[in-house]
């Protein structure tokens, strides 16, 4: 299992969830005020010179479900018509959880643990 954070311009959040919705991931937590910079576009930082935010989704995948994000990001990206649109990810290795046990009814056969 990994811990998948996903970030985009709130704009496009619902989008996300949707397309997330599709490949049966229903389990995340939002976060609906992200400030920053990534290395495409201009400054999200929610203020008067660089306005506008972004969503990070945080989602526990296992490694079929991260590959198939994966492929889902970077088709969006293909898709897009500016960098604005661009939509990030980091992964985080999960090392412990107790989220395992709720999602799956047999957590060994998801995780190989």
């Amino acid at each position: 299992m990994t811990t998948f954070c996903i970030s985009c311009d709130i704009s496009y959040l619902d989008d996300m969830l949707q397309h997330m919705s599709k490949l049966g991931l229903s389990n995340f937590l939002i976060l609906d005020r992200v400030l920053g910079k990534y290395p495409q576009g201009e400054p999200r930082l929610d203020s008067s010179i660089w306005p506008g935010y972004n969503a990070m989704i945080i989602i526990q995948v296992t490694e079929d479900e991260a590959e198939q994000l994966k492929t889902l990001i970077l088709r969006i990206n293909q898709e897009s018509l500016t960098n604005l649109e661009y939509v990030y990810w980091f992964e985080i290795p999960l090392l412990s959880t107790n989220l395992i046990s709720m999602c799956y009814p047999n957590p060994t056969e998801q995780t190989g643990v």
